[in-house]
């Protein structure tokens, strides 16, 4: 029944979170229009970014976060990246609004990969794979976290890719798969040990024990959880201890060593709650309560079951709150697409009523076109008949003409001039006139 308790080591996690808080005490939003210069505008583009999560206005939000993307373009700024990682994946990711983180994080992919930020693309990609990871869709998950690797390739930091082969642990221990897991959970562990990770060390062996307890291999997770309480304690990391000495009880309560097993857990039980660890809480209660029901306890045995419903409750309350808030996200996200979707459609069908109405009178001018043309050809006809006509009528008169100067050429050559005729008839005349002898 028992397990040990695994915390997960994310590459959102080895970041500073506290300077990713989405809490403002200034809720009011800048005038971006009126910043001075850049630095100033992408200042209070983040600032207005925040107060849009915080009041859950999604309109504004997706365009601060675009218009924060042409400013990175514009300025390279490769840590405003991260720090929009880090926004959105405590804003929406921790909120169990994925649809929306991975809508922002691959934005903030493609801006990477264009200014060819390999370190922030990688971070990027650990960021989606969580997402996946989260989601059980373990196949994308690890894609994501390789292909991250691969980003990173020879250059890359320490702690980012000790984080990615922890997060490969992660998912081929959940996939069952712990041979593969052990693997790349000592991979991390070798990075954070030469490179003195006292968190991913504890982290690491933590892990390592959790497989080899699973596997009913006892007293390796021993070796590996005592480890980490070690690394923790000298760290002074109050969770990581909580956890530690929980892990540790549940193994020995699990191999029913009950007498070493009760001030591990009594421990991390008193740890957990002064922190308000309630998961921490929940598991240890149920612990110590298997522990005293075992040795015939059952009054501790029954009051710290009630500590453990209590826990158990408010952690599903808590759950369900969640759960409730990602499906109203969920439902807005999905009015937003429709939305979208609904504009998109309007905004097609008003493209092609206005391509139509272009092709209705492209049709008409390419009619009338036509019409003009063959009017054009016609009337030319007309015109070159008419031409002809008016040549052949000439040409007709021309050789009238011709013939009658032809003739008159002919008339002229035959007859006699009238000098001769006048002179023949004189002649005649004077013979009728002279007497007769």
């Amino acid at each position: 029944m028992g397990g040990v308790k695994i915390r997960i080591l994310v590459f959102l996690l080895t970041l500073s979170i506290a300077r990713s808080q989405t809490g403002n005490t200034n809720t009011v939003y800048f005038n971006v229009v009126d910043s001075p210069n850049d630095s100033v505008r992408i200042k209070h583009l983040e600032h207005n970014l925040k107060v849009s999560i915080e009041k859950k206005e999604t309109e504004i939000t997706a365009n601060c976060f675009d218009e924060l993307i042409i400013f990175i373009e514009k300025t390279k700024n490769a840590e405003m990246i991260n720090r929009l990682v880090i926004l959105v994946e405590v804003a929406f990711t921790n909120k169990g609004d994925y649809k929306k983180s991975l809508q922002f994080f691959f934005k903030l992919k493609a801006v990477s990969e264009r200014l060819k930020f390999a370190e922030q693309e990688a971070d990027v990609l650990d960021a989606v794979g969580v997402i996946y990871w989260l989601q059980g869709d373990f196949k994308n998950a690890l894609n994501f976290y390789e292909e991250g690797i691969r980003k990173r390739g020879k250059n890359a930091l320490p702690n980012d890719l000790q984080g990615s082969y922890n997060n490969i642990g992660l998912v081929y221990r959940q996939m069952g798969d712990y041979k593969k897991a052990i693997e790349y959970y000592t991979r991390s562990l070798q990075i954070c040990i030469k490179n003195r990770i006292d968190g991913g060390t504890a982290n690491a062996y933590n892990n390592i024990g959790a497989l080899y307890q699973i596997q009913k291999d006892y007293y390796k997770a021993l070796y590996y959880n005592e480890k980490a309480l070690t690394i923790r304690e000298h760290s002074k990391d109050s969770l990581g201890i909580a956890i530690s000495l929980g892990n540790l009880g549940l193994i020995y309560l699990d191999m029913e060593n009950y007498k070493e097993a009760e001030p591990f857990l009594l421990r991390g039980f008193n740890i957990s709650r002064r922190l308000n660890d309630l998961e921490g809480v929940k598991e240890m209660a149920e612990g110590l309560s298997r522990l005293y029901q075992a040795i015939k306890r059952p009054d501790e045995a029954l009051v710290h079951y009630k500590k453990y419903i209590a826990a158990r409750d408010s952690l599903t309350n808590e759950a369900t709150h969640q759960e409730a808030l990602r499906k109203e996200m969920e439902f807005k996200f999905e009015q937003e697409e429709q939305k979208r979707a609904l504009e998109s459609a309007a905004e097609k069908k008003r493209q092609q009523q206005y391509t139509y109405m272009v092709l209705v009178v492209l049709f008409i001018v390419l009619i009338f076109s036509f019409l003009l043309y063959r009017r054009f050809n016609l009337t030319k006809k007309q015109k070159s008949i008419i031409e002809d006509q008016k040549k052949l009528v000439e040409e007709k008169q021309k050789a009238i003409t011709d013939s009658i100067h032809y003739a008159k050429r002919i008339q002229t050559t035959l007859l006699p001039s009238e000098k001769f005729v006048e002179k023949v008839i004189n002649r005649l005349t004077n013979k009728n006139d002279k007497p007769k002898s």
